[in-house]
């Protein structure tokens, strides 16, 4: 008897292959489960390989033994065994604008990226807002082209977009207010120009925000609430740079009354002592 006796030695193969099952789940069984378990494979048409871009390392399988995950240390990163493969558009530049694809999935405003089956054939396209004055420049990574762009999903797939902004406009502004020619946003930007830009601290400070404000001015744009609380922040700046004696009276006015309190407990408190 015996089972090497009856069937022979496994082959280092069939080892390893027995090993790229094994090991995955066993982590899946609770601790203190002492039961056999017997797992047979059986290979029949029709089997799917899916590329996840090079050789995996180890392999993982979601508790509910729907997803899996393979590590591809070319790659260095870990990649989910599927048929569908994650897009993700990267817009670059100071302009604002939001990018679309066919078939839907990516609303890029608000949604970036999106899931596609590997092959799929994606066509991203360009909407310029126009209100802030922004243009597209062109199209980068995995793109090309002066309109849209065509590509086949594949692993790796990343669609680039640079748009253009007109230099030293007022982007959070733009987005709160709707228009670069608003009102308050031309307040806003004649401050900039006649005050900000004329020294060396006002001109660190416009580099910091036409660095970091595209992005928050994206985020602002699609929330209507938000839009709101910053017009409320942005109105009493600009009502600052409109009055600015008034303003630094409404300021200063607390001051007097807020020193006067702490005299009257300072002196309430020295009385209280002196009754002790």
């Amino acid at each position: 008897g015996g089972f090497f006796k009856r069937e022979g030695k496994p082959s280092d193969a069939e080892v390893l292959n027995a090993r790229l099952i094994d090991r995955p789940i066993r982590p899946l069984f609770p601790d203190g489960y002492v039961n056999e378990v017997q797992i047979i494979n059986t290979v029949t048409k029709g089997v799917t390989w899916v590329d996840v871009g090079g050789p995996s390392s180890s392999i993982a399988i979601g508790p509910l033994g729907k997803r899996a995950f393979a590590t591809v240390p070319s790659l260095d990163k870990v990649v989910e065994i599927s048929n569908q493969v994650v897009v993700r558009v990267s817009k670059n530049g100071g302009g604002i604008g939001t990018v679309t694809s066919i078939p839907e999935g990516i609303n890029c405003g608000a949604t970036c990226v999106a899931s596609f089956d590997a092959g799929t054939e994606v066509q991203l396209d360009y909407d310029i807002d126009s209100a802030s004055g922004s243009s597209f420049d062109s199209w980068g990574g995995s793109c090309s082209g002066s309109s849209s762009c065509a590509f086949v999903v594949a692993i790796g797939t990343f669609p680039i977009i640079l748009f253009n902004a007109i230099a030293g406009d007022c982007f959070i502004a733009t987005a709160a207010y709707g228009s670069w020619l608003d009102p308050h946003v031309v307040t806003l930007r004649r401050f900039r120009d006649e005050h900000m830009l004329t020294n060396a601290i006002g001109r660190w400070f416009a580099d910091l925000y036409y660095r970091y404000s595209p992005p928050m001015a994206d985020y602002i744009r699609e929330r209507e609430n938000l839009k709101a609380a910053v017009r409320v922040i942005l109105g009493m700046i600009i009502f600052a740079i409109k009055y600015p004696i008034l303003a630094g009276i409404l300021v200063l006015l607390p001051v007097p009354i807020v020193i006067s309190r702490r005299r009257r407990r300072l002196r309430f408190a020295h009385l209280a002592n002196k009754e002790e």
